[in-house]
């Protein structure tokens, strides 16, 4: 073997011993907070250990599979956060976000639904494979057509003109300001109208090449689109669809163990202490102070526990 094919070994062996390390840790660190939080009940706690054990079982076959999977990645990282890590916080309680008191006998019925729910998704997924026939279509058919993406940029740059003022207080505060008009428009307005930079951030990212003129349209892209949809101030549920498609758009070169672990950082710790930003009254002149202030007050599984979390 020749020393570049040692050197490329020796990566290979650290980063597996690095995985199997962060699977031990990570069923560690679970275990001993499915212990601190049991109901009392054996059932249950038996029900989410059952489920943990799928979850660490089948994320470690996704880690350690050549085959880069983002669906799976955000299957296992949405069911521990939603179906798993949400629950066992909230069933030590005796009650749950929606009012819903804990039954031991729908606790474990659930629990079972959701074994079989995770099984059966990578069971059909990866054991039984169908080969579906397609009609092939022409390449040119899947091309981002230019003509559309400039009569969105010349559209965006007119409603940001026309709705200027209105943005950019909205851009520095979360209680903003009205324009006053019906609930209805307002509605076209936040989800279609202003949503035209979305398409003009995914295209320019999609296009983006080493020459000044991609990269001068792509910094005006995004900034319309922080302009329209601050990731600061916008809500949870809007900023994962915005910003993680394009950050998942933008760098393609990731594998199952990064993109796990980043999708992890993100539902289970950044998107929880996201919750120090949307508040009413927050404005961008104070905002690092009133978010120390309010990160420090903060308790990360009160907000695990709230109904934002509710997967029950």
């Amino acid at each position: 073997m020749t020393e570049s094919q040692v050197v490329q070994q020796n990566k290979i062996i650290s980063l597996d011993i690095f995985k199997i390390s962060f699977i031990f840790l990570f069923f560690v660190f679970n275990f001993f907070l499915l212990i601190n939080n049991r109901s009392g009940d054996v059932a249950i706690s038996l029900s989410f250990f059952t489920n943990l054990l799928f979850i660490i079982v089948f994320s470690s076959l996704h880690i350690f599979s050549n085959k880069i999977s983002l669906m799976d990645s955000v299957f296992l990282v949405f069911f521990y956060t939603f179906f798993w890590l949400a629950p066992v916080l909230q069933t030590k309680k005796g009650i749950y976000p929606n009012t819903m008191p804990v039954e031991p006998r729908l606790v474990v019925l659930t629990n079972f639904y959701l074994l079989v729910f995770g099984v059966g998704y990578f069971a059909f997924k990866n054991l039984f494979k169908i080969k579906i026939r397609t009609i092939r279509i022409n390449e040119k058919y899947y091309k981002l057509n230019q003509k559309t993406f400039k009569i969105i940029f010349f559209l965006t740059i007119i409603i940001f003109i026309s709705f200027f003022d209105y943005l950019i207080t909205n851009m520095i505060s979360a209680s903003g300001i009205s324009l006053g008009i019906e609930t209805s428009w307002m509605l076209i307005l936040n989800t279609f109208i202003f949503s035209f930079p979305l398409y003009l951030a995914y295209h320019s990212s999609l296009t983006l090449k080493n020459t000044n003129s991609k990269v001068v349209i792509f910094i005006i892209s995004i900034l319309l689109l922080l302009f329209f949809k601050n990731p600061l101030l916008i809500r949870r549920n809007a900023l994962g669809p915005i910003y993680l498609t394009l950050f998942f758009i933008f760098l393609k070169k990731f594998n199952n163990f990064r993109i796990l672990l980043f999708l992890i950082l993100v539902l289970s710790i950044i998107f929880p202490v996201s919750q120090a930003f949307n508040k009413s009254g927050l404005v961008v002149g104070d905002l690092f102070e009133k978010f120390l202030s309010r990160l420090k007050t903060m308790d990360v599984k009160q907000v695990l526990t709230s109904l934002d979390y509710d997967a029950k």
